[in-house]
């Protein structure tokens, strides 16, 4: 799985390309639901819908050049709000975390908005 993240304003590392091992992952789509129980045995259900800004993104791939990690780690410490493409589509997220271990490395971010 292809996944693209960018800057929302120029940078010319800002664009990188990441192919994404298949356990990476969009978020699951929920919706707002409360369900309570009522005193004659039934329910009352408040239906607020679905957003994706409930959903994260964790991102997984096999580590590549120090370089190459090396502008992840930036792009993370430096934007608040990036530009992210996968199969699920085009967000609006917030990076909040990057890990790389070993050979192995993870990119979280809060969905937004799909735009």
């Amino acid at each position: 799985m292809i996944i693209t993240i960018s800057t929302q304003t120029y940078d010319i590392d800002g664009f990188v390309t990441i192919d994404a091992k298949p356990s990476s992952s969009f978020g699951d789509i929920t919706r707002r639901v409360t369900v309570v129980k009522t005193l004659d045995g039934g329910v009352a259900v408040n239906d607020g819908g679905s957003s994706h800004g409930d959903r994260l993104a964790v991102v997984m791939w096999r580590t590549k050049s120090k370089e190459y990690e090396e502008n992840i780690e930036r792009i993370v410490e430096a934007y608040s709000r990036l530009n992210v493409s996968g199969h699920s589509g085009f967000f609006e997220a917030v990076p909040t975390g990057y890990t790389q271990v070993g050979a192995d490395s993870v990119l979280n971010l809060s969905l937004l908005s799909k735009t």
